[in-house]
């Protein structure tokens, strides 16, 4: 019987060739390479100003979205709170937000404050500058397309995907 289990358990196994084709044409691994290369144009620009893309695109969050909640920002950034969590305790202990409770319930909120706006300032115009690195790279109208298509991809429900 265990011989039997294990020669089915072999005849299962994909093949170079599967594996290959499954190495070359996965998504998420596309996507994950993409990001990187990105995300190091980004950072190599914005840290002229002394901070990290990711910090930027927080203090530009609060900036458009003043008084959101953490659980907020999460959402609205698709990041675990968590991790946003551990990214707000730099920025506030920068002095680059503030975070305050609501008059009800007991939500913090989060705000930019002057220093922080100053610091957004500075940072916006180096990542005005990735960003027309990118799209220049890319051509201004695949990147509009891109972007389009990256919407779609993240609205994709999770159970259509396992269907």
């Amino acid at each position: 019987m265990a011989k039997l289990r294990q020669k089915s358990l072999q005849s299962q196994n994909p093949s170079k060739r599967q594996l290959r084709a499954a190495y070359l044409s996965c998504v998420a691994l596309s996507l994950r390479k993409t990001a990187r290369v990105v995300s190091s144009i980004y950072d190599d620009s914005v840290r002229r100003a002394g901070i990290r893309s990711t910090q930027f695109q927080i203090l530009a969050g609060l900036s458009v979205m003043p008084g959101i909640s953490i659980t907020g920002l999460s959402e609205s950034i698709d990041a675990d709170r968590t991790t946003i969590q551990r990214s707000l305790e730099r920025l506030i202990k920068r002095g680059w937000i503030e975070s305050g409770r609501a008059i009800t319930g007991n939500v913090r909120e989060l705000n930019v404050t002057p220093a922080g706006e100053r610091k957004l300032a500075e940072a916006y115009e180096y990542w005005e500058s990735a960003q027309k690195q990118v799209v220049s790279a890319i051509g201004s109208k695949r990147a509009r397309g891109l972007l389009r298509e990256l919407k779609a991809v993240r609205t994709v429900n999770a159970i259509e995907l396992r269907g």
